[in-house]
């Protein structure tokens, strides 16, 4: 029976041990994302979960430009590395992952509307990774946002939900909220965010795949797009008073 995977806190997993059971199940993987650092270490994360990379998809690199040494690396590895441009020409990238099966799309970052045609490519769909509390702080640049809003506590976090036409819309399939302090320093949120997508990766992708996740609606008076804050930036602990 499908339940509901829900972290209150990095130290409470709310989650049945029958569907624990589960979550050894190694699930094939297209990663859709940017060329940012979290992605190159949540790229690196999926193959030391046991899951299958079938190839990454990765936006945001110059033609011509070396790739970022963690898709380098996969890619010295045999994983293919597809870059994006920008618009995304997806008849070119559905070429370039012509005869690579997978069985779902996993997003993070990538900024660009993937259309339905290209997601129902996979049995079981797309799920994205978004830094904050569904549905608040829909669109681009989250964290950003609700930090220059003072909403830290009350939406910080993290939200891995199913993947629409339309941005940041699908149901819910998990969430993790964070602490306030893991917002002071870039290298700590980081570090806290990778762990947590971590985790979804090895406990909640697989079932997910498996039919045994309840996905949530996206309801109630929170929702709401984020309001970009330009000059809203996290400290990093090399500033200097």
């Amino acid at each position: 029976k499908p339940r509901e995977w829900i972290r209150g806190g990095r130290d409470e997993v709310k989650m049945a041990a029958a569907m624990a059971s589960g979550a050894d199940d190694a699930v094939s993987v297209v990663f859709v994302c940017s060329a940012g650092s979290v992605s190159g270490r949540v790229a690196e994360t999926l193959a030391r979960t046991g899951q299958s990379l079938a190839a990454v998809v990765v936006s945001e690199t110059r033609p011509g430009k070396p790739l970022p040494r963690p898709f380098a690396r996969l890619a010295r590895s045999g994983v293919p590395v597809v870059r994006a441009d920008y618009p995304a020409d997806w008849r070119e990238i559905e070429a370039a992952l012509d005869g690579i099966a997978a069985g779902v799309l996993l997003c993070y970052g990538f900024m660009r509307l993937i259309p339905g045609s290209f997601l129902s490519r996979f049995r079981h769909g797309g799920v994205n990774f978004h830094p904050a509390l569904l549905p608040a702080y829909r669109g681009p640049h989250p964290t950003r946002c609700l930090v220059a809003d003072g909403q830290v506590e009350a939406r910080g976090g993290l939200t891995l939900h199913t993947m629409t036409e339309g941005f940041d819309e699908g149901a819910i399939l998990a969430w993790a909220r964070f602490l306030p302090q893991d917002y002071l320093c870039a290298r700590r949120f980081e570090d806290v965010l990778v762990s947590t997508m971590g985790t979804m990766i090895r406990e909640v992708l697989p079932l997910h795949c498996r039919g045994l996740v309840a996905a949530r609606r996206q309801e109630g008076s929170a929702g709401g797009w984020a309001f970009y804050h330009p000059r809203s930036v996290i400290a990093t602990s090399a500033w200097r008073a």
